[in-house]
């Protein structure tokens, strides 16, 4: 059923996102091309300049359009008909969150893809410059990794846990914030602002900056561990929470 629920999700926001990503990849084949042709032509570099752009908002317009369609479906009118279907809040919840992520994915390779012609359309001496600045950088890296493998398995199990934090975080305001029947987008709004910029910074700075510092200095794996088991209690947390909210407080109010 899952499967079922995934494929009318990416179906509705492969409408919008399919036809934003083609456009970006375009802009950035034409400007790549005008570049090539014309190093120092003013249409080329306005061309480049607006395709960087372009394919830098794409790494959004996935989650953008996966969390209006999770507002959409769940807690407006339409949430009538999505919530008679036999399905569970779980499958409900399980096939958006991977819709988004699939989403995301594909915005960002649609955005690496664009970058790659923008660059690739660069006159020989700066592509040479740019691969010594990263190629530094890549060497610093692999002689951290030779020295310690581990590094590598903490890095990719906290990009596998950090992953889906943003999109449930999102997903838990919206939540919460259905519950209210008054000035509820409003209230969403200020929510979420207020734990962007005053929640998470507080507890950034004054918890969980001295507890990493802390662990540093017993273990230099110790911090990466501390991230990880946060992140995937971040996510198991609000998982639950969503889940909770859809299957008990559900305030279809509009």
């Amino acid at each position: 059923m899952v499967g079922k629920l995934m494929k009318h999700e990416l179906r509705a926001l492969f409408r919008v996102i399919l036809a934003v990503g083609l456009s970006a990849l375009v802009l950035s084949g034409v400007a790549a091309l005008f570049v090539w042709l014309n190093p120092q032509g003013y249409l080329g570099i306005l061309l480049f300049f607006l395709s960087i752009m372009m394919s830098s908002v794409l790494l959004f317009v996935g989650i953008i359009f996966s969390i209006r369609q999770f507002y959409a479906s769940l807690f407006t009118g339409e949430g009538y008909m999505t919530f008679s279907l036999p399905v569970t809040p779980m499958q409900l919840l399980w096939s958006k969150l991977i819709s988004a992520l699939l989403a995301s994915l594909f915005c960002s390779v649609i955005a690496i893809l664009s970058w790659l012609m923008l660059f690739g359309s660069l006159s020989p001496t700066i592509i040479q410059e740019l691969g010594v600045l990263f190629g530094d950088l890549f060497d610093v890296i692999l002689r951290a990794i030779a020295s310690d493998p581990l590094l590598v398995v903490e890095f990719a199990l906290l990009i596998l846990v950090s992953i889906p934090s943003t999109t449930l975080c999102i997903y838990s305001v919206i939540s919460i914030g259905q519950l209210f029947t008054n000035h509820r987008k409003a209230i969403t709004l200020v929510m979420g602002i207020a734990l962007i910029y005053v929640v998470l910074p507080m507890l950034s700075n004054f918890c969980l900056t001295p507890i990493l510092e802390a662990a540093a200095k017993v273990s230099l794996h110790l911090p990466s561990w501390i991230c990880i088991f946060l992140f995937a209690g971040c996510d198991v947390g609000m998982f639950f929470l969503i889940r909770y909210i859809m299957l008990h407080r559900v305030n279809l109010i509009v």
